[in-house]
């Protein structure tokens, strides 16, 4: 008799695992074609048959973040954690979710615990990179991307970042190598293409510019950051109308993107709608006070205006090494 017993809890545990394989596989199914309530609906169904199942619970995450129901993805996320406190996924997933929401000192903390758990991981190095570029620690970003290629010598994807990177701090030639590396692995890298337009429009290189960008667009013209960028070009050659299209067509796409907006302020700062402009730069700044140059253009606006405000905009700028608002609080402020 206890045979028997024995054999039939066996014979339930083997039932049991076949269907949390199912409902596994029926989920991840359904999270490749971007089915996420099925794939949630099959995940949470493992759930029921276990409640501690870590890929469920980290799968599930995904789908959640997918449908940008993002307290769901980051409470699926740190459960997992806490049942298994060495979990990669859910960790590096849970650093990426903050950094979408621009809580870059929250996906740091995750991201240092890999980095020193899995020393060897490109892509924990690489979101590092992208981590200090975003809180301008830019030589530990440089630190972090030359880690990443170093293990990944013949990835184009971190000489395109280490070259934006370069980018940020002005060092254009060394940008410029690093993006001509990126090219030279993959010629169709439509990010190191746009990463070239803005290192080009940054020197005054206008119409190479706009050649690296039209390249970048005929590769992928349904992005909306380079349709963005593309704006901005024309903007810089005084096109204000052909700007304006690609801006708006840019954030009908993408209403995230605090470039986007921070552009539809310089529009509307060139065409001296200083209340538009104002309402603009405010918006971007809010959205993301990475974006370049938001507080310079600010600056301008309130000078425009004569409002004391404006040496607040420059100095803000200044703090964050932009050269423009250096200059303007100098000439402007002292």
């Amino acid at each position: 008799m206890r045979v028997l017993i024995i054999l039939i809890l066996f014979s339930g545990c083997i039932n049991q695992q076949e269907e949390l394989l199912e409902l596994m596989d029926k989920g991840n199914s359904s999270l490749a074609i971007n089915n996420y309530n099925e794939a949630i609906q099959s995940y949470t169904e493992a759930l029921e048959l276990h409640d501690n199942y870590l890929s469920a619970l980290n799968n599930r995450g995904v789908a959640y973040q997918k449908k940008r129901e993002y307290e769901l993805a980051d409470t699926d996320y740190s459960r997992a954690i806490q049942i298994d406190n060495t979990y990669f996924d859910a960790y590096f997933n849970r650093a990426l979710l903050a950094m979408d929401f621009h809580q870059y000192y929250k996906a740091q903390e995750d991201l240092d615990y890999l980095s020193s758990s899995h020393p060897d991981s490109v892509k924990v190095y690489f979101s590092l990179g992208l981590v200090h570029t975003h809180l301008r620690n830019y030589r530990e970003a440089t630190r972090y991307f030359d880690l990443a290629i170093r293990l990944e010598p013949d990835n184009p994807e971190l000489y395109v970042n280490s070259g934006t990177l370069h980018y940020y701090r002005k060092s254009y030639d060394l940008a410029k190598n690093d993006l001509d590396i990126a090219l030279s692995i993959d010629p169709l890298s439509h990010e190191a293409l746009n990463a070239l337009a803005m290192v080009h429009i940054s020197i005054g290189k206008k119409i190479l510019a706009m050649e690296y960008i039209n390249k970048a667009i005929k590769l992928n013209p349904d992005n909306p950051h380079y349709l963005n960028n593309r704006g901005f070009v024309y903007i810089m050659m005084d096109n204000l109308e052909l700007g304006e299209l690609d801006v708006d067509l840019s954030i009908r796409r993408d209403d995230k993107n605090s470039w986007a907006f921070r552009n539809k302020g310089i529009i509307a700062l060139l065409r001296e709608d200083f209340e538009t402009a104002e309402l603009f730069f405010l918006k971007a700044a809010k959205m993301d006070d990475f974006t370049a140059e938001v507080y310079y253009y600010l600056g301008e606006t309130y000078r425009a205006q004569n409002n004391t405000k404006a040496c607040e905009m420059y100095k803000k700028s200044a703090n964050q090494m932009e050269s423009k608002g250096i200059e303007s609080f100098n000439s402007h402020c002292l």
